[in-house]
């Protein structure tokens, strides 16, 4: 299986988002690879408890005008879309499966920490 998390939003979006932080020393770039960091890790937290492993790269950001993104036919592709008080972001997943994929229930006696717990090293 492989596949892809790909967020949109405007440059308007992102400066209404690091002001509501009182952050505005990041970069835009910066911003929306930490945005795909945190919806990717709860993706995995969520899928890992499905017994799908999933092996993570960093985040690749660009930005311009009229960008679009190519998928071959055999993607299965989804876009939802989040609105909020003076924002808009539409993120797309996009998953291919090899020949013979099957999930399976991994039997694990520890749970996965979700986003907000509390972790030592």
């Amino acid at each position: 299986m492989r596949g892809a998390i790909v967020l949109a939003t405007s440059l308007d979006t992102v400066h209404h988002w690091r002001s509501d932080v009182d952050d505005t020393s990041a970069s835009v770039g910066d911003t929306m690879g930490e945005f795909a960091n945190m919806l990717l890790g709860r993706l995995k937290a969520s899928l890992s408890l499905e017994g799908l492993p999933i092996l993570v790269s960093t985040p690749t950001t660009a930005r311009g005008k009229g960008l679009s993104v190519e998928r071959p036919d055999h993607h299965r592709s989804r876009a939802l879309e989040f609105v909020g008080p003076g924002w808009r972001i539409e993120v797309r997943l996009e998953v291919s499966f090899d020949a013979g994929f099957a999930l399976r229930k991994r039997e694990s006696q520890f749970a996965a920490a979700f986003a907000g717990d509390m972790m030592l090293f």
